[in-house]
């Protein structure tokens, strides 16, 4: 019996160290959109944060949308600001008043209560689309950094509230609905099912459990 003790040690040894090992360091950094007030970790070996404003240029903390994607994998974790900046409404009013009055329609959704607004965007979903064929959770409140949110699963597509809609890749993305300290709302989406990056779960889920509202803007 004396000789099985210290190999169940070695064996302890053994995993423990194999476990440190296998898990490698993905650096995790802290980014900061000052302009829309909140904050995450990120892992900065595997994704950067990006926007698809092409002239953001490399500070991207005034961003209204910003995503981390793993290149030839999938995209980890997004945050959608649904809001219209002074300089986006002088260029749609330069568009004339179909433009215009299509921009007050949407503020006008922007300026819901977050329930409300929560179950338009997800009712969104569910209208029949020739492009998309998307798989749509049941809404549940949720708390996220101390405030209340909406959240609901998305499998392949989304429809995005201002008209426009992205193809699925097969991913399935639990979707955050919630508003900043300002009252603007943000709609985060995150992986939480993948066939062709099921490692990457785990780190999403990690992101979104350091999401802060603690930058002011």
């Amino acid at each position: 019996m004396k000789k099985v003790v210290p190999l169940i040690l070695v064996v302890i040894v053994v995993l423990t160290v194999w476990k440190l090992w296998s898990q490698p360091n993905l650096d995790w950094q802290t980014f900061e959109n000052k302009a829309y007030g909140y904050s995450l970790s990120y892992p900065s070996l595997i994704s950067k944060p990006n926007s698809n404003n092409e002239y953001s240029g490399t500070d991207l903390s005034d961003e209204e949308n910003i995503s981390f994607g793993v290149p030839g994998k999938t995209t980890l974790f997004s945050i959608d600001v649904d809001y219209f900046g002074p300089e986006v409404e002088k260029s749609i009013v330069k568009d004339g008043p179909q433009a215009v009055q299509m921009m007050a329609a949407k503020k006008a959704l922007f300026s819901q209560d977050l329930k409300s607004y929560a179950e338009n965007v997800r009712n969104l979903q569910t209208v029949p689309d020739p492009y998309l064929t998307p798989e749509v959770g049941e809404m549940k409140e949720i708390m996220l950094a101390g405030k209340t949110a909406y959240t609901f699963t998305l499998t392949d597509g989304f429809t995005h509230s201002t008209g426009g809609y992205t193809l699925g890749d097969g991913q399935t993305y639990n979707y955050v609905i919630t508003e900043n300290l300002a009252g603007q709302k943000i709609v985060i989406h995150y992986l939480i099912d993948s066939t062709t990056y099921p490692e990457g779960v785990k780190t999403a889920i990690k992101m979104l459990e350091s999401f802060n509202f603690d930058v002011h803007n």
